[in-house]
């Protein structure tokens, strides 16, 4: 149960969790019937969930950046792209913690175009295929160019420099949460449930 005119099915709207097919990029090794397993950043979002949540962004980034350079993590996992997955869970609790997370979920599109786009803007770490799926659970429709972190992209170690990208970050995390599109729209289903692959398609 998809349509463009809803941006979301949560927790609550429904008796139990709607249906629907969307479409996704995958490993070309994959088997059909294979259930995709969620995104996991748990490893390093733990480190999201042990800072006071009255820090702010700009806090935790430069905390982050702190401890990365005293252990000198040679995986340098502090990224912008890291720190801009951190804004966006906070922001996803303060508006609705029913949204699906990032940090746990599924992502889906809502065509094989949007799909194929993805798999070649992101090549990944192998050949990928575009594939029909199943999904059952709850969804977000949401603007993708909105969980981006262009406006972190600099070298930024100090509170003055960064808290003005910050409050760019954290703009664009509210308008992805409340559905907003871009004029470069890229939409994406985040999905908070199963995804099943029924079909190669490309």
């Amino acid at each position: 149960m998809y349509s463009n005119q809803c941006k979301r099915i949560l927790v609550g709207d429904l008796p139990s969790p709607p249906q629907f097919t969307g479409f996704v990029c995958a490993p070309q090794s994959v088997n059909i019937g294979t259930q995709l397993l969620k995104t996991s950043h748990v490893r390093r979002c733990q480190q999201f969930h042990e800072i006071k949540s009255n820090f702010s962004n700009v806090e935790v980034y430069l905390k982050l950046l702190e401890e990365q350079t005293r252990e000198q993590d040679p995986l340098n996992w502090v990224t912008p792209k890291f720190v801009a997955e951190i804004v966006l869970e906070r922001e996803r609790l303060s508006i609705d913690p029913r949204l699906p997370s990032r940090l746990s979920g599924n992502f889906v599109f809502t065509n094989a175009s949007l799909a194929a786009k993805f798999r070649d803007v992101y090549p990944g770490d192998g050949p990928r295929g575009v594939y029909k799926v199943r999904v059952v659970g709850w969804w977000a429709h949401v603007e993708m160019y909105y969980s981006q972190a262009d406006d972190l992209r600099t070298s930024v170690t100090t509170f003055g420099n960064v808290k003005s990208a910050m409050r760019k970050v954290v703009e664009k995390s509210r308008k992805y949460w409340n559905g907003e599109l871009s004029d470069r729209t890229w939409p994406e289903i985040v999905v908070d449930g199963t995804v099943t692959i029924i079909e190669h398609v490309g």
